[in-house]
């Protein structure tokens, strides 16, 4: 994931993309969940959260760092989440005119970090904050959220105040602590999770899409060559993936929280001497 060249697209441009790849192909279903999982040795039953039961010859768990499937399947996510000590935000605006379009601009001081990143024709706006502990709030709570957000940065000057003017009161926006997922193991029978259910690097680190795209080709390609043994596909995907997700994980656990918002004077020293160097990170 170093040294080489880095290319980024869009989350909706890359959803059209793999929409359109399947189309005719996989029925999609929208707006419900798996409330229930029973599996058997000859196939697994899903019921929704429509009350609807459909069978399955597998399951392949994609639903995020706060997977409903690990949690059906393997017992409380909380067990596997390892929280690496602070916050984050991201919304995706119209474009705001405070930086050039293909362009990045980072704000930071001690503990705190404000993010532009500009496109031709949209914003990303990023916070993160650093804390001792976790906090407590509901993660489905946006107006909760969004108060956590202007509490932390009012008074900041740089864009912030700019930067905050733009966060609405839509709920359109991304926001959760920093933690990675480490699983023992990332099938149980028939089920297996692939990405951020399974092996979350941390959403700070922005590999969460090309981690899931990675997964799912090796996990499709585990599938071709043990057609007729879902079991042997599991391993062969997790024994050839599980050491590159380490190698990622580690990685992000040391650099991602320091890079983007050091915690002291001293952090923040180094952080650029590395910046200034081309070392970014993962």
């Amino acid at each position: 994931m170093r040294g080489g060249p880095r290319y980024e697209i869009h989350r909706d441009d890359l959803l059209d993309v793999l929409c359109g790849a399947i189309e005719g192909d996989v029925e999609l279903r929208f707006n419900r969940s798996i409330v229930a999982i029973e599996e058997r040795p000859e196939a697994v039953s899903a019921t929704f959260s429509d009350g609807s039961q459909h069978e399955f010859a597998l399951i392949c768990g994609c639903d995020g760092n706060r997977s409903n499937t690990r949690r059906l399947v393997f017992g409380d996510g909380e067990q596997f989440a390892h929280f690496m000590g602070g916050y984050f935000y991201l919304k995706v605006v119209p474009d705001t005119g405070l930086l050039e379009p293909n362009s990045s601009e980072l704000f930071a001081v001690p503990g705190r970090m404000a993010m532009l990143t500009g496109y031709d024709d949209r914003t990303d706006i990023g916070f993160g904050f650093r804390t001792a502990g976790e906090i407590e709030y509901d993660y489905r709570n946006k107006d909760q959220q969004r108060r956590l957000i202007r509490k932390n940065f009012s008074g900041l000057k740089w864009k912030v105040p700019d930067m905050l003017a733009r966060m609405g009161e839509d709920n359109d926006f991304y926001f959760d602590r920093i933690s990675q997922i480490r699983m023992p193991t990332w099938s149980h029978g028939r089920i297996v999770l692939v990405g951020d259910a399974g092996y979350c690097v941390s959403p700070f680190a922005g590999l969460g899409g090309s981690m899931a795209i990675i997964g799912a080709g090796r996990l499709a390609d585990a599938l071709a060559r043990h057609p007729d043994n879902h079991a042997a596909a599991f391993q062969d995907y997790e024994e050839g993936l599980r050491p590159f997700v380490e190698q990622v994980q580690e990685r992000a656990a040391i650099d991602s929280i320091q890079m983007l918002f050091p915690g002291d004077d001293g952090e923040m020293a180094e952080r650029d001497r590395k910046l200034a160097i081309g070392d970014i990170g993962v």
